[in-house]
């Protein structure tokens, strides 16, 4: 209900001045909240356009999500199965290095013994084929050859002295040579006195 508290009365009603003030008064703070409604209207307005933007942007990368999601799962089906045969390959490639294991240590066991063999026929040849060691010779004492030798010549020097020059077969005398100078040549190298 209008408070008309507010109008001065006149005769007959209310005092013109005061009504004209208050429509005007009423209308400004109408026009007022009306263009703030209407800001408020286009700020909406722009908004919701912002977000419906953004909606279609969103689902059109959710479409593009969910074909990605499609392709990663075809490609992990894909990939599973490719597990499970590399699997099974696996297991078939480790039982061939297991048996080819196998097969190597038989065969070096078998070279080993083949190996052994063969050194032991290449000794037995080589003991057969070895000739006899000679025995080792005696050390030759040279200090004893030595004076056997001068007593030797001494006796041959002695035995020069009291007998003469003999013919040989050609007619020809034997030159004697005397027993002392055949004495120094046998005590200058006894070795060869020794060997002659």
């Amino acid at each position: 209900m209008s408070d008309f508290s507010r109008f001065r009365t006149a005769v007959g009603g209310f005092s013109r001045t005061d009504v004209v003030n208050y429509i005007e008064e009423t209308s400004a703070a109408h026009q007022k909240a009306l263009r703030k409604l209407e800001d408020e209207k286009q700020a909406f307005a722009d908004e919701n356009d912002h977000l419906l933007a953004e909606n279609t942007r969103l689902q059109a990368e959710l479409s593009d999500l969910r074909a990605e999601h499609e392709k990663l799962k075809e490609e992990d089906s894909a990939l599973s199965a490719q597990v499970v045969s590399l699997s099974d390959e696996v297991s078939s490639l480790a039982a061939q290095l297991e048996a080819a294991k196998q097969e190597l240590e038989a065969l070096k066991s078998k070279q080993a013994a083949l190996d052994s063999s063969e050194e032991d026929a290449e000794e037995e040849t080589a003991e057969e084929d070895a000739p006899a060691q000679p025995e080792a010779a005696a050390p030759v004492d040279f200090s004893q050859q030595e004076l056997a030798a001068y007593r030797r010549a001494e006796q041959a020097e002695r035995n020069a002295m009291v007998q003469p020059a003999q013919p040989v077969p050609n007619g020809r005398t034997h030159r004697h040579v005397p027993a002392r100078g055949r004495a120094r040549q046998l005590l200058s190298n006894p070795a060869r006195a020794v060997f002659r």
